[in-house]
Formats: C-alpha cells, structure tokens, sequence
C-alpha cells in the first residue's frame, strides 16, 4: 500500500495512566462502532502516563471522552510522532 494511502495516526499523551479506564470511557462515549473507527492502540502505559495512538479524524472525540469523564483522566499533548509526544511527559 502506498503511504499517501494509509490513514494519518496522532499520538496522545494521558495522565494518570491507567490502560482499562481510558478502553472503557471510549467504549462508552464513542461506542462499538465509533471505537473500531478511531482504532486507538497503546503504544506505551506506565503508571504515570499512557501514550494512545488514535486515528487524525478522531482526536477531538477522543479528548471530549476524557473531558467528560469524571474518572480525573486528562490529555495532555498530541502530537504527530512518538518521539515528539514524549516531550509532554
């Protein structure tokens, strides 16, 4: 597949870090369809911060999921790479 082909990814940076109450937030925000669209992938999880690649299309649902949430989840960066988004850590 060509690269002008594939679909653009961003990458979020979120604080406090907790992998199963940011899946569940966006499962409940976004729903089963809207989640398989955004294609959210961990890319890295510590304790303190998780790194979440999302699809471009779908950055500003992903950061209202969080908004809205009252589980204290918030973004911090994004940014287009992996190596930019680490300086938001």
């Amino acid at each position: 597949m060509l690269p002008s082909l594939k679909e653009k990814r961003h990458y979020l940076v979120i604080k406090p870090g907790n992998k199963e109450k940011i899946d569940k937030i966006l499962l409940d925000f976004l729903g089963v369809f809207g989640y398989a669209r955004a294609g959210p992938q961990f890319i890295e999880a510590r304790k303190e911060y998780v790194i979440l690649s999302i699809m471009t299309k779908y950055v500003k649902e992903v950061k209202a999921s969080l908004a809205f949430s009252k589980s204290g989840l918030s973004c911090v960066g994004v940014s287009g790479t992996i190596k930019k988004s680490r300086r938001f850590i």
